[in-house]
């Protein structure tokens, strides 16, 4: 398991915070908000703890914290760096919320469960283990298992999470068994004679323009000649 390396100061910037390791559906903007006021007040809040995997530092609990001090626009953290992969890190965070600070919900923790279950690798584990992961009873695992397995039945869906800039996890399902319904044709042919073409109109519109025409060279013939001869 991971252990702590040293208190160290980090650029906010360098702290990862879009590997799932944050449990919670939404975050407390409220508390966000109070945070913010305590800090500038000058109160001292611990260390957020953070997992460093050779390459990326990623937040596994203090996310509150972290996010009030973005709104102070501080530009360093005080953090307790781990050593340890992301999966290490998202399950120290999902266990970690659950024990101090603002209490992760019911909702939050059923999340979290799915999340493990979902895992081609915890998702093998058995209930009691996953529960003790978590510090959650076997029975809530259970219960969300079975309606994991309900859900299975029913057409395949596809679940898609974005992590917005306020830390915030959004979880969307796109149904792949809803096809396009076709295109009906109609089964009748439309009725040509109730209504001449454009290009129909056009002919008749010239043939009478034409019909006109020779009414009037017969008419001029005619009255030419009653005219006197002229010499």
């Amino acid at each position: 398991f991971p252990v702590t390396i040293k208190m160290k100061k980090l650029n906010i910037l360098n702290i990862r915070t879009d590997g799932g390791t944050q449990p919670r559906i939404f975050l407390d903007q409220d508390l966000v908000k109070s945070y913010a006021e305590h800090m500038r007040e000058g109160a001292v809040f611990p260390p957020v703890v953070v997992f460093h995997d050779g390459s990326e530092y990623w937040l596994a609990d203090g996310f509150h914290r972290y996010f009030a001090i973005r709104a102070n626009a501080v530009t360093t953290i005080e953090a307790e760096v781990m050593t340890g992969t992301l999966r290490e890190a998202q399950l120290y965070a999902w266990k970690a919320n659950n024990k101090h600070g603002k209490r992760l919900s019911h909702e939050d923790i059923r999340v979290i469960i799915r999340r493990m279950l979902e895992d081609e690798e915890w998702g093998k584990w058995s209930n009691n283990r996953i529960a003790k992961e978590l510090d959650v009873s076997s029975m809530t695992v259970g219960r969300v298992r079975v309606a994991m397995q309900e859900e299975a039945k029913k057409p395949a869906q596809t679940t898609v999470t974005y992590v917005d800039k306020h830390g915030n996890t959004t979880t969307m399902k796109t149904d792949k068994s809803k096809k396009k319904a076709p295109t009906q044709r109609p089964t009748t042919k439309p009725d040509l004679t109730t209504e001449p073409s454009e290009m129909e109109q056009k002919v008749k519109e010239l043939a009478d323009t034409v019909n006109a025409l020779a009414r009037h060279t017969m008419e001029v013939g005619h009255a030419r000649s009653h005219y006197p001869v002229l010499s």
